[in-house]
């Protein structure tokens, strides 16, 4: 079983993903999702984000060497309160956010 998380990654079109970590990212099905403007967003909805595997590891490595303006990468954990944020590339071409709202049913 575990802990899964959905996450994704948007990056600038400043950013070059080295070939390995692509490799790396397809092998635990975090894959491309769309490209607008030379930016890239990747994207899982079912990952364990455990810093002790060697693929998060890599991409751990990989976002700390990035510049907080060229990419933004959001993890959102199974439960309520477990949201992670990571870079500033806030004003991307996907909108990439979280959103928060009410769901309810008016005819019940």
């Amino acid at each position: 079983m575990g802990y899964y998380s959905q996450v994704a990654l948007c990056v600038s079109e400043k950013v070059e993903i080295p070939e390995y970590l692509q490799t790396t990212m397809e092998s635990i099905w975090f894959n491309l999702v769309s490209t607008s403007q030379g930016s890239r967003l990747y994207g899982c909805d079912c990952l364990k984000w455990y810093d002790s595997y060697q693929e998060i590891e890599y991409l751990e490595r990989f976002m700390n060497s990035l510049n907080y303006e060229d990419y933004l990468f959001i993890r959102i954990g199974e439960k309520f309160d477990d949201t992670e944020y990571r870079g500033g590339f806030f004003d991307n071409p996907f909108e990439f956010r979280v959103e928060r709202r009410f769901c309810y049913n008016v005819n019940p």
